[in-house]
């Protein structure tokens, strides 16, 4: 399909990549997008942020509760014109974007950081 529509150039499928061999490429990626109908907290999307990609999503599911209004774009899903224009508007602005910040806000999704928050929870529920 890339290559009916010209775009075999510009967009390079990858297939199934063990994920040690996810975050290099991810680096070198320019916006993140995900357009989905329904998602729960997609994984990937974390990953993503972590890499320090802006990314392009749709507004379902956990997607809204996991990203930042200032680490990209939102559109509504199947809306496919604005989802053009967000990838259009991410591309053109990428320098604009916070990179380290939108790696930083990705820690909160650690194993570590989870961990802590759990553990917090926990030990509240026992000390009660």
């Amino acid at each position: 399909m890339a290559a009916e529509l010209g775009l075999a150039d510009i967009i390079a499928f990858h297939g199934f990549r063990l994920k040690s061999e996810v975050a290099e490429p991810m680096r070198q990626a320019d916006p993140f997008v995900l357009s989905r109908f329904q998602e729960n907290s997609p994984r990937v999307l974390i990953e993503a942020m972590a890499s320090g990609l802006p990314f392009v999503s749709t507004l379902t599911g956990g997607i809204p509760e996991i990203v930042e209004e200032t680490d990209g774009i939102l559109v509504p899903p199947g809306d496919v014109v604005r989802l053009t224009e967000a990838l259009a508007q991410t591309t053109e602005f990428l320098d604009k974007f916070d990179h380290r910040g939108i790696c930083q806000r990705a820690q909160q999704y650690s194993l570590e950081s989870v961990g802590r928050f759990l553990h917090s929870i926990y030990m509240e529920c026992v000390l009660r």
